[in-house]
């Protein structure tokens, strides 16, 4: 067998081992380089390509961490907006409890402009009141709805309190009625049939002037005749809702020696149409007299408050929804959404803004007998107004009647919020942890890796040294 120093053969497969040796040198290099890489930087890969088969969960995973991270922002913002209303309906309880508390010792002691520092006290109260509904948060308004850019209330006390009193000066001159129809009532009598309605109720926000009924009442002398002391009775509606009774007796004798104090009453006639002829008399001195009444007026003083508040625009300058809860949301997760909003214009913060306007608007005057009276029906009404207020037969859903039960509302927000925080953050760590399951390596299989390439280039490197020493005559 013959040695061939050279040629084109020997050269060729020279040429293919050496390139082979570099390969795979060149190869160890990069994965030891991206090793070093996975050991500084704890993740497999820099680039999705990298990483195989994981690939796709890994961008799952990360678009749904994006959008808990966007959820994050949003349970951020509602927490902080919820906690500046928190505040402010927290104080706006305080303000109404500590009125009503205040007028059932309050003293009727009158200043020079004929009102008692519990009504100073109401103006100032008043003034704070909107101040509280005008907050915002980040610039937002947070009792306009979703006017968020416009304040809630547009006028201060001052202004509030004159066109409660214009709306009072109304409600004075047209409540009382006339001798003939005391209430506005129609007191009228047909044989021995007494039959008693009110006028339709005026189209809102028109206020409906004068007492209510619920459906128009009749009382029938015709088939049985009254008896000495028997008492007939019809529930009415005062101007401001609240249910009064008016009663009238029926007697052999006028004035009966029976009569107790304050009673109205009627002579048994010798028919059915004389007794109804009384009885009609009767009934309009007892609505009469309740027309003329401190109660009446401190009614008719309500409900001229309502009335100015029952038309937004002279006072409102938010939006108005049927769900105020709706106007402002929150989206806490893929599947909840909560209702923070609130409208200065439910019947809760308007309830609070007329009692406190109401109050601070009447006046005064001790040369004024009934005055005392007047102030004392007033101030029970006015606190009776704060703790129980008059609502609708048939409440809208949506709107809270008192700030207690809009606090509630706002209660049950801010758990939604928190609970909805909690399961993200429990959701997070699950998908950081799939997430590093594809993404992230251990630093100690890393290493071992590590030291095995080294280990390998190493040893390719001595072996490539010896063989470029080799030569014809060494080999030879």
């Amino acid at each position: 067998m013959s040695i061939t120093p050279s040629g084109y053969g020997a050269f060729s497969l020279d040429t293919v081992r050496n390139r082979q040796s570099t390969s795979r040198i060149l190869d160890m290099k990069a994965s030891f380089t991206d090793l070093q890489r996975q050991l500084s930087t704890g993740k497999l890969s820099d680039t999705y390509e990298g990483l195989g088969a994981g690939r796709a969960k890994s961008l799952d995973v990360r678009q749904t961490l994006t959008a808990l991270s966007g959820y994050a922002q949003t349970i951020q913002d509602a927490t902080a907006r919820t906690g500046v209303a928190d505040l402010a309906l927290t104080r706006m309880e305080k303000i109404g409890s500590d009125l009503s508390k205040s007028l059932v010792l309050s003293a009727y002691e009158l200043d020079s402009n004929g009102q008692t520092l519990q009504q100073k006290a109401a103006k100032s109260n008043l003034q704070e009141t909107i101040d509280l509904l005008n907050q915002d948060y980040a610039g937002r308004s947070l009792f306009a709805g979703r006017a968020a850019d416009k304040k809630a209330v547009t006028v201060d006390a001052d202004t509030m309190i004159a066109g409660i009193k214009a709306a009072i000066a109304a409600r004075k001159t047209n409540d009382g009625g006339t001798a003939a129809n005391p209430g506005r009532l129609t007191i009228a009598t047909a044989g021995s049939v007494v039959t008693v309605t009110a006028p339709a109720p005026a189209v809102a926000p028109a206020p409906t002037y004068g007492l209510q009924l619920s459906a128009p009442k009749s009382f029938d002398f015709s088939a049985t005749t009254p008896t000495d002391g028997q008492s007939f009775s019809m529930d009415v509606l005062m101007p401001d809702g609240a249910t009064s009774t008016v009663r009238v007796v029926a007697r052999s004798v006028v004035p009966s020696p029976d009569a107790g104090a304050g009673e109205i009453s009627f002579l048994i006639g010798g028919s059915g149409a004389v007794t109804a002829g009384a009885f009609n008399t009767a009934m309009t001195s007892a609505v009469t007299a309740l027309t003329t009444s401190a109660d009446f007026s401190a009614a008719s003083s309500v409900a001229g408050a309502k009335d100015y508040f029952a038309d937004t625009a002279n006072w409102y300058g938010g939006d108005t929804s049927a769900t105020p809860r709706a106007s402002a949301t929150a989206r806490v997760d893929e599947d909840q959404t909560v209702g923070l909003g609130m409208e200065a214009s439910e019947p809760a913060f308007q309830n609070l803004l007329a009692q406190l306007g109401v109050f601070a608007a009447e006046s005064f005057s001790t040369t004024v007998a009934t005055d005392g009276d007047r102030y004392a029906a007033l101030k029970t009404r006015v606190s009776d107004q704060i703790r129980n207020p008059v609502v609708p037969a048939s409440p809208i859903a949506g709107k809270a009647y008192t700030i207690q039960s809009a606090h509630t509302d706002l209660a049950l927000g801010q758990v939604a919020v928190k609970e909805a925080k909690q399961r993200n953050t429990d959701t997070q760590a699950q998908l950081e942890n799939a997430l590093s399951s594809v993404e992230d390596v251990t630093t100690e299989s890393v290493a071992a890796q590590l030291l095995a390439v080294q280990n390998q280039l190493q040893a390719s490197y001595q072996t490539t040294s010896m063989l470029s020493k080799l030569s014809l005559v060494n080999y030879l």
